[in-house]
This record gives structure tokens, C-alpha cells and sequence, in this order.
């Protein structure tokens, strides 16, 4: 999918596959074998994080959260959940893969959830790994 059919499917996403009951089973499955991976020490950079949900999952067991998004739908919908969130170390910011530089640099966990990495190009994630381990 491109970044605009994720502009135009953000308002939909929570009530046809967060919420869903696939949806539900499948992120408790991702929880069950990311919990024991997280703590306190960590700098989370999510990856892709579509409406936001996992971002707040995990936010109250790690240091901090980053969560981008290429579709800046997606990260209104995310911004408009944290108005009702009192949660301080949770960031959203509209920022596509290959734009990420910094972010990459100030975490020491990188998160992606339900295909975030399948929409981009193979020499994207080339790329993508190269930034991650330092190069």
C-alpha cells in the first residue's frame, strides 16, 4: 500500500483491523513475545506505526517511544489519541523510512509491527540496514 492509501484508510483502520478480532489476537501474540524484550533502558524507535496503538502498549515499559509514520493520517489519528494520554515519553512524528537518520542513532530497540517493512523497496531496506548498524 502507498502512503496515500494509508491517508485514506487511517480513519478506518481501529474499527476494521485494530479492533477486530484478529487484529486483537494478533497484537496479544506480538505483546506476549516483545514484553519480556522491553525495559526501562530502552529507546524505542517504532517503525510505521499506523494509528499508534502499539506506540502506547509499550510506552509504559520502555524509557522512551518514537513512533513514525509515513501517512500523516495516521499521525494525526496519533496525536489526537495522545490529547486523551497523559503519557510523557511517547513522540509521534510524520516521517517516512528513509528519512530517518537521527532517530536511528538515539535508539537502542527498533520496533516494527504487521508488515510496516513490506511497503518499501528492497534497496530501501537495504538502506534502512545499513543506517541501523552504523553505517
Amino acid at each position: 500500500m502507498q502512503v496515500a492509501s494509508f491517508d485514506n484508510y487511517a480513519e478506518l483502520y481501529d474499527e476494521h483491523f485494530t479492533f477486530s478480532r484478529i487484529g486483537m489476537l494478533q497484537r496479544q501474540m506480538v505483546y506476549d513475545h516483545l514484553d519480556p524484550l522491553l525495559s526501562k533502558e530502552k529507546n524505542v524507535l517504532e517503525l510505521n506505526c499506523g494509528t499508534g496503538v502499539d506506540a502506547f502498549e509499550i510506552a509504559g515499559k520502555v524509557n522512551t517511544i518514537s513512533a513514525t509514520d509515513a501517512s500523516s493520517k495516521m499521525i494525526e489519528k496519533c496525536r489526537s489519541k495522545k490529547l486523551n494520554d497523559n503519557t510523557d515519553n511517547l513522540h509521534f512524528s510524520k516521517k517516512p523510512i528513509q528519512e530517518l537518520n537521527a532517530e536511528l542513532k538515539s535508539t537502542n530497540f527498533i520496533f516494527s509491527n504487521f508488515g510496516g517493512l513490506n511497503g518499501i523497496s528492497p534497496n530501501d531496506m537495504f538502506e534502512l540496514s545499513l543506517k541501523c548498524n552504523g553505517g
